[in-house]
């Protein structure tokens, strides 16, 4: 599958992100994360925002839809970096989109993708190769 969207930001329905991150792609993962303990607060969401996740989603849904781009979700539990290196690894995916946070958390995750070995794409004004 093409890329990983991780919904970690409550910014991954922007149109202009999700144009960015699938340009040159045929596919889309989006993968919801419901966070536990206190990073739930700065990273991800926390299980009491599931709702407002799952607008999220299905207004990402319906733009991968107009772009005639085919895809996947799931709803995961647990340690957001664990979360998404793991599905990445189980559905090959290679490439991992992002939306710029300025905090701890984000810098960690980006430093475990790359040691893992994904191709890590940060978007925050202009698309940037990490």
């Amino acid at each position: 599958m093409g890329v990983l969207i991780p919904i970690i930001s409550k910014k991954e329905n922007s149109k202009a992100f999700i144009e960015k991150a699938i340009e040159g792609q045929k596919s889309a993962f989006l993968l919801a994360i419901m966070a536990t303990g206190a990073v739930a607060k700065n990273f991800g969401f926390a299980t009491s925002e599931i709702g407002h996740e799952n607008e999220l989603i299905e207004e990402i849904k319906k733009t991968l839809k107009e772009k005639g781009i085919a895809f996947d979700d799931a709803l995961e539990w647990g340690d957001t970096t664990s979360t998404i290196i793991n599905f990445a690894k189980l559905k090959k995916i290679k490439k991992v989109a992002l939306v710029k946070q300025e905090n701890k958390y984000f810098k960690d995750l980006v430093k475990e993708l790359k040691e893992n070995g994904f191709e890590v794409e940060i978007f925050s004004e202009e698309p940037k190769k990490a």
